[in-house]
């Protein structure tokens, strides 16, 4: 008999809420409560979204696949991730890909593929389109050393003719 209740016990969720009152009563204690079940029910609660750290999500205890990506792409991918409440985690691998760049394990939750797909093509669709644009710091070096060639050709210019313009 006690091993049921035991067991009806692990299911249950503990919370705790900390109330720092002159006079602790019974209204403090109605209103403290209310006001968090308001605040609760208005958000939706969700586990930290974005990277963990590995040793985190194995204590979880939850289903976990795994997937190869580069190291640029895991650099870049948290804020995706976030926005689309995948949670994540990293583990680097002594292999490297063509590129010489080192390959990463991206671990996260099987409950999560849709979203971490999703999460994926927005992010590589962003990157797509940042490859065409033109970076406006190399555009202005490269228009800047544009006048620096004119300036030294015509300084060049003045300095050769310089002494064929004189009437004798």
């Amino acid at each position: 008999m006690n091993n049921d209740n035991v067991n009806r016990n692990i299911g249950r969720n503990i919370l705790t809420i900390v109330v720092s009152a002159q006079d602790f009563t019974v209204h403090v204690f109605k209103k403290t409560a209310r006001d968090f079940l308001n605040n609760f029910q208005n958000k939706s609660y969700s586990p930290k979204a974005g990277k963990s750290r590995l040793t985190d999500f194995l204590s979880t205890g939850a289903v976990l696949e795994n997937q190869e990506i580069s190291a640029d792409i895991a650099h870049g991918f948290d804020k995706y991730a976030r926005k689309n409440n995948i949670q994540y985690a990293l583990q680097a691998t002594q292999k490297r890909n063509n590129n010489g760049k080192r390959i990463y394990v991206l671990y996260f939750k099987s409950r999560d593929v849709d979203s971490l797909n999703k999460a994926m093509k927005q992010y590589i669709s962003s990157r797509e389109k940042d490859k065409g644009k033109k970076s406006i710091r190399k555009s202005i070096e490269k228009k800047q050393q544009i006048e620096r060639n004119l300036r030294s050709d015509i300084t060049r210019d003045k300095v050769m003719n310089k002494g064929k313009d004189r009437v004798l």
